[in-house]
């Protein structure tokens, strides 16, 4: 973290001293965003503090009474374009800052200081980023004063520490962690008054907010909507009543709903506020059409010359195609399930835990569910001396059963309540039909593949001496890493814990790939060990109690896995070496291939000694993918993409037996049992792999593409235009250095760049598109042939070319560049891109307004024209623009 001004001691320059250097944050600023441009001016002293629009009622009243103690300027204050440099806090988004926005593009220097995640298209382009994810963008600004030793006073702890209180619903809301804590520790060691905390955080309601909650709720209407208890109200008023937000939050909890919206008629406009509590709705995208702004699960927009009744009609539909489908026990059994039957005999039972690794197994007689007999009843058994003995004496005959459709929630919901790891699915008649393990839960909850760097050297050599790989450890790996794995290690020891390093990271160091995402395994506990071991690596730690997982994400960057090895798979326990052994293989028989089931040990005894049980050094050396099982495919078909993914990628071939399984899988079209959901999320890691092209084709070979692309018949000339958007896609991210793209958008359109324009609705819909994704594509597809003939042009204004690509997306001008075979086309977007889209006339709304004209429509006209005017070269200078305006203004007067 670079110190600034005050904690640096640099005496400044007259020069430095006479820049304009200024503060702000989000328009309806909030007590954290005010909070942390106080805070923002303790560390970049002398720094001008502008508030760019409109304030919440609670920080106006605060500001009001103490306004002799923080210096806060209007926007009317100071000149937008004499800023040398911009401190943005608690947000990241252009579209955010109010009056401010159009002068970001201009300023020298913008550094953000941010705890909140945007869309890379609305980012803020800045010269220095401070974004962490935690409950509040002040508990960010100061761990960089503690760190300083800044000094505050008492009355700035207080309004520090209403930022914190604010913003993590007095340290309830889910994103609260111990550093907010700590925050408030040191805030309270340094006076903050309480009263003034409760005086402004949880007001009661004023006579008006409470008027307005009733009418809301004698109005309140609740759906079920795919499983999502839905509530939607709406009222009229003719006052302008402050505080919809928080009512409707309390609305939201007197009616239990996952959705809360509420729109509310007052004067002429009509308000409109959503939250939620589901991840199966995205407010911020429910509410786009309707000009929103906010996040996932709150929202708000601002409507005028609206019908509430025709409005709630549409909107219900809305809701009720967005929501996201729900996961269910069909779309992540296992299945044919490994079982016994009443008859079998203990030891066979036993045989098969430990050569599968189960904690239990069904009881089937005739496909029927007769029970579950568990390793503990077998142990049992055993011990006294019933080997012999059938299953039906010792089974556990009341079982909890799920059925194909129980969604993935209550799924969760019942491991954890009854602490089952594997929860058979039957129909009505007790029919086992598959079974849901912990690690299917798991699998769901966090399938999310890495897309890794492209290949480095070290493939195709021998690998010598693998039992020890200190040497590649200390040759292969940065110096930054080697420490913190010999930390991880010395910690582990220190603590009790044994520590694997596993998967990718271990693949990749041995073919000489650069992949510095970390996956551990630990025995016993991942979670009390990532908590240990946070306390020295100081990163952003996140927890998933229920499933035995951490996550640690370093200032750098640099992301740690840790997970716990599962203690159902120790043979006999009490016998540390063969349970360690045994745990560390069972927990990676569960992969996918065999070049993914290798592991080395971290402990600093055994530091770098090889784990590799199944033969994936010998694959990596042979260079092939091979499961390690031959349902593997079956049991999740989205390996079959997997596998060709890693063939392409590494240049390896499928093992003939693993090729063999992989076409029978095909042939059974267990493909067909994905829910389109994931398929996406697959297509979407091919579109993003260095030669995509390569992957689609081999799939083709396959005869996977109709099962991947609906009403896709691949040809050579989709190939060919693939090629042409693939060269585009590098010329863009590494020429022009534009990075913020979605890499499947181009694809998809080149896909289907001869189909039919009427299909391609159901088709996006189909795939299970995300809906920004679908529109932009079908937009490009529907726009691409008149675009094309028209930038194909000689001679088009500049105006005209800005007219035509500035509603497009980056990615629609990447296929529009690949479709055209002239030249002018790519000459008239590539002069956009560096020139056109910057052009910003030199006068702005305020100009106009000193001018003597009244603020209205025409202000927005007149700048346009202004802009178009520029483009083309009618005006060139400040003096020209004020004659245009003047001109402008009379005449449209004139005509009015």
């Amino acid at each position: 973290m670079q110190n600034y001004g005050i904690m640096m001691g640099v005496k400044k320059t007259r020069r430095e001293a006479l820049e304009l250097r200024v503060i702000t944050t989000h328009t309806n600023t909030d007590f954290d965003a005010f909070a942390s441009m106080v805070a923002a001016g303790k560390l970049y002293p002398g720094a001008t503090l502008v508030f760019p629009g409109r304030v919440n009622d609670n920080v106006k009243e605060f500001t009001s009474l103490y306004k002799d103690v923080f210096d806060v300027k209007k926007i009317s204050m100071i000149n937008p374009d004499e800023i040398d440099e911009l401190i943005v806090v608690d947000t990241q988004q252009i579209s955010r800052l109010g009056v401010l926005a159009p002068y970001v593009e201009k300023i020298p220097r913008i550094v953000v200081y941010d705890h909140h995640s945007v869309p890379s298209e609305d980012a803020i382009k800045a010269s220095e980023k401070f974004i962490d994810s935690t409950g509040s963008t002040v508990t960010i600004m100061m761990e960089i004063m503690i760190r300083g030793n800044v000094d505050i006073n008492p009355f700035e702890a207080t309004l520090f520490a209403l930022g914190l209180y604010e913003d993590t619903g007095c340290f309830t809301f889910s994103g609260t962690s111990i550093r907010e804590i700590n925050v408030l520790k040191y805030l309270a060691e340094r006076g903050l008054d309480f009263n003034v905390i409760r005086d402004f955080i949880g007001k009661s309601f004023s006579e008006k907010q409470k008027y307005l909650l009733e009418m809301l709720l004698n109005n309140t209407e609740v759906y079920e909507l795919k499983g999502i208890r839905a509530a939607l109200s709406t009222g009229k008023t003719e006052d302008d009543i402050r505080g919809l937000s928080v009512v409707v939050s309390r609305l939201m909890d007197i009616e239990d709903a996952d959705l809360m919206v509420a729109a509310v008629k007052m004067g002429d406009k009509v308000h409109l506020v959503g939250r939620s509590n589901t991840d199966r709705i995205n407010l911020k995208e429910l509410l786009k059409d309707y000009g929103g702004k906010g996040h996932e699960n709150a929202a708000s927009a601002v409507l005028k010359d609206v019908d509430l009744k025709v409005f709630k009609g549409n909107f219900l539909k809305n809701i009720n195609r967005l929501i996201r489908p729900s996961i269910t026990a069909r779309d992540i059994m296992s299945f044919p399930v490994r079982s016994v039957s009443p008859k079998d005999t203990v030891e066979d039972a036993w045989w098969m835990l430990m050569k599968y690794g189960h904690s239990g197994l069904p009881v089937v007689q005739k496909g029927i569910l007769e029970g579950v007999i568990s390793r503990r009843d077998l142990e049992k058994a055993k011990h006294h001396g019933l080997s012999h003995a059938p299953v039906k004496g010792f089974m556990s005959r009341s079982v909890e059963t799920i059925r194909m459709e129980t969604p993935f929630n209550e799924i969760e919901e019942i491991m954890v309540e009854k602490d089952i790891g594997r929860l058979p699915v039957v129909d009505q008649r007790g029919k086992m039909l598959g079974i849901v393990t912990r690690t299917d839960v798991l699998k769901t909850r966090h399938n999310k593949e890495s897309v890794k760097v492209p290949l480095g050297g070290g493939r195709g050599k021998p690998l010598n001496n693998t039992t020890d790989l200190n040497q590649l450890i200390n040759t292969r790996l940065p110096k930054k890493i080697q420490g913190l794995l010999f930390l991880l290690g010395q910690k582990a020891d220190s603590q009790g814990y044994k520590l694997y390093a596993v998967g990718g990271f271990v693949r990749d160091l041995l073919l000489g790939i650069d992949n510095f995402d970390i996956d551990l395994v630990v025995e016993p506990y991942a979670i009390e060990f990532a908590r240990e071991i946070n306390k020295f690596l100081d990163g952003r730690i996140t927890v998933y109690e229920q499933f035995g997982t951490a996550k640690i994400i370093l200032r750098d960057g640099l992301r740690l896995d840790f997970a716990t090895a599962r203690t159902e798979f120790y043979i006999q326990p009490g016998a540390v070496p063969q349970v360690e052994l045994s745990n560390i293989k069972q927990d990676l028989y569960r992969r996918d291939f065999t070049i993914n089931t290798l592991a080395f040990q971290l402990n600093i005894e055994n530091f770098g000694l090889l784990l590799d049980f199944f033969g994936g050094v010998e694959d990596l050396e042979k260079n092939i993918i091979r499961v390690l099982y031959n349902l593997s495919f079956v049991e999740d078909p989205l390996r079959i993409l997997r596998a060709v993914r890693f063939e392409q990628r590494l240049d390896f071939k499928i093992e003939e037996d693993t090729l063999a399984f992989l076409e029978n899988a095909v042939k059974t079209r267990v493909i067909n049992k994905v829910s389109r959901d994931r398929l996406s999320e697959e297509i979407n890691l091919i579109f993003n792999e260095k030669e995509p092209i390569k992957v689609l084709n081999r799939l083709e070979d396959f005869k996977l593409i109709p099962y991947l692309f609906p009403k896709l018949h691949l040809q050579e000339r989709h190939i060919t235009l693939l090629k042409e958007v693939d060269k585009v896609v590098n010329y863009f991210i590494h020429e022009l250095k534009l990075t913020n793209i979605n890499r499947s958008i181009p694809y998809f359109c080149a896909l289907y760049y001869y189909t039919d324009i009427k299909d391609m609705t159901s088709i996006l819909y189909q795939m299970k598109l995300r809906k920004e994704v679908r529109n932009t594509v079908y937009r490009t597809l529907e726009r691409a042939p008149e675009l094309i003939k028209i930038l194909s042009s000689r001679e088009i204004k500049p105006s005209r070319v800005f007219q035509l690509l500035e509603p497009l997306s980056l990615e629609s001008m990447i296929f529009i560049s690949a479709c055209s075979d002239n030249l002018r086309t790519w000459g008239y977007i590539k002069e956009y891109l560096e020139k056109l889209r910057n052009v910003q006339p030199v006068l702005s709304g305020e100009d106009i307004k000193e001018l003597g004209y009244t603020p209205g429509p025409l202000f927005k006209e007149v700048l346009e024209e202004l802009k178009m005017a520029k483009l083309d070269g009618r005006v060139k200078s400040r003096e020209d623009e004020v004659k245009m305006v003047i001109h402008y203004m009379a005449r449209e007067k004139g005509e009015k």
